[in-house]
């Protein structure tokens, strides 16, 4: 072999071991992570509550999850409404809960992941201090919650001889954080209510012509309400109520005194020997 090919061998020799060590070099440092990646997601949770402003709510779990949906780690909202929690490159699901609440908006950077209440972490930008990221907008929030909807519903009746008796337009009422929530019953006694759940209501139903009925524990469920009203009590004269009779008498008292009025304006006069009405006009004598 001659000396030139033997150097030409040697020199491509070098040149392939140049290029490895490049490569290598070139791997190492695709693999090495970023120089500040995001360790922690802090976020922001808030309640809506019915005609209120939005509020922190404390207690809310907030769990990531992995690819394959495995939990990563699990943590609760602060009476601020905020959280942190830990994330890495695995995490892809973080969800939101709390029993009676669901979730009704959510951040930019937070996709709905079908219907199992997770939501899949989309981050548009990897901006971090000191490792932890802000998972919320410029509105200041990662998601809002408010109470599942719900609903009161039952019927309203009173006792007839022995009989439940349906009661219709009677006023049904649930009050809560002054928040008041109220419907009438239709002809069948009956009424339906839709409010928050989880939520304990002062109630009352009211209806003319018979006592309020209250209750300071109603929590809206699937069960419906019986509500019997008592009649007040109406003492019977001539066959008729106390309220009937007194109106009658007022009816027959306003008659005798317009008659009486009339007997005086019209009183009559006695001439010889006999009563008459003196209702004419008195005459202006003839002139002759």
């Amino acid at each position: 072999m001659s000396g030139r090919l033997v150097g030409v061998i040697l020199c491509l020799a070098l040149l392939s071991v140049g290029f490895l060590a490049v490569a290598a070099d070139a791997d190492t440092v695709a693999d090495e992570p970023p120089e500040n990646p995001i360790k922690k997601l802090r976020g922001y949770i808030f309640d809506i509550p019915a005609q209120e402003e939005r509020q922190p709510i404390s207690g809310v779990t907030v769990t990531t999850w992995t690819q394959n949906n495995d939990s990563f780690e699990t943590t609760t909202s602060k009476a601020d409404g905020s959280f942190i929690v830990e994330y890495n490159e695995n995490v892809k699901y973080i969800s939101f809960t709390m029993a009676e609440f669901t979730v009704k908006g959510w951040s930019s950077e937070l996709k709905k992941y079908g219907d199992t209440g997770k939501f899949e972490i989309v981050l548009k930008n990897d901006s971090q201090t000191e490792g932890v990221h802000d998972l919320f907008d410029d509105s200041g929030y990662t998601v809002m919650i408010s109470r599942t909807n719900a609903s009161v519903f039952g019927v309203v009746t009173t006792q007839i001889d022995g009989n439940d008796v349906p009661i219709e337009n009677a006023v049904v009422s649930l009050v809560y954080n002054k928040n008041t929530f109220s419907a009438t019953t239709n002809s069948n006694g009956f009424f339906t209510i839709n409010c928050s759940s989880g939520v304990h209501y002062d109630m009352r139903v009211s209806a003319g012509g018979f006592f309020d009925w209250t209750s300071k524990d109603i929590v809206p469920g699937e069960t419906a309400l019986t509500i019997s009203l008592e009649q007040k009590n109406h003492d019977i004269l001539m066959n008729f109520d106390l309220t009937h009779t007194l109106a009658i008498f007022g009816v027959l008292l306003i008659v005798l005194l317009v008659l009486l009025s009339v007997y005086l304006i019209r009183k009559p006069e006695k001439e010889d020997g006999l009563y008459v009405v003196n209702d004419l006009e008195p005459k202006a004598p003839k002139k002759e």
